[in-house]
């Protein structure tokens, strides 16, 4: 997998700095660069221990991660003037459940489908609300606020995949939230599973 920092006209590898700062790239002219020094990576003791690719829930951190987060999530939603409408009355374990939904999808146990019915369900809920795009935007922005909060891993190729699914599912939403209250989801509807894209997992660095 490579590390990157780039534009248009070209990339450049900067895995062989443990710090970064201002380097100057000539292409066709001279682009200035400034990556900012990070914290260090999270190396999962599964890619270490076992040399493979770790799973988006083992890399973030399994089940009890994911319910602070949404735990978290789900009280600035409840706090947001523009998400309210849609979760004002939503169950106390409404949490709990998006987190179980979450974990199934990024490799983790099948609680949601054992215990609500898999992927069916979920969208049953979406049905008719209407979710407007702006409330899109909102959800997804304070979900990353929430992943911020509590310290999700940050490292660019965990990050991308879990934009790249809160985009995809939120965007999804949105398309069956315009469907009629009382539409029925075909219950072999398999659930949505989500791995790593195109960095193809978490950076590992290179033991000396």
């Amino acid at each position: 997998m490579g590390d990157f920092a780039g534009c248009a006209i070209g990339r450049f590898d900067t895995r062989k700095f443990n710090c970064y700062d201002v380097h100057l790239v000539h292409f066709s002219f001279a682009v200035l660069y400034r990556v900012h020094c990070e914290e260090e990576r999270k190396v999962n003791k599964v890619t270490v221990e076992n040399n493979r690719v770790p799973l988006l829930y083992e890399w973030l951190g399994g089940a009890d991660v994911l319910k602070v987060l949404m735990l978290k999530f789900y009280e600035r939603v409840s706090a947001d003037e523009l998400l309210r409408p849609l979760f004002g009355e939503m169950p106390t374990d409404h949490p709990r459940h998006v987190a179980d939904f979450v974990g199934e999808v990024m490799g983790g146990s099948q609680a949601y489908t054992e215990s609500r019915g898999g992927h069916a369900t979920m969208l049953a809920h979406h049905f008719g609300r209407n979710i407007s795009e702006a409330q899109r935007r909102r959800w997804v922005s304070l979900l990353l606020d929430s992943a911020d909060e509590i310290g999700l891993p940050g490292d660019p190729e965990f990050r991308s995949a879990l934009v790249a699914y809160l985009e995809w599912g939120s965007r999804l939403a949105v398309m069956n939230s315009k469907l009629p209250p009382g539409t029925v989801a075909d219950s072999a509807t398999p659930m949505p599973k989500w791995g790593w894209g195109v960095p193809g997992g978490p950076y590992v660095p290179e033991k000396e």
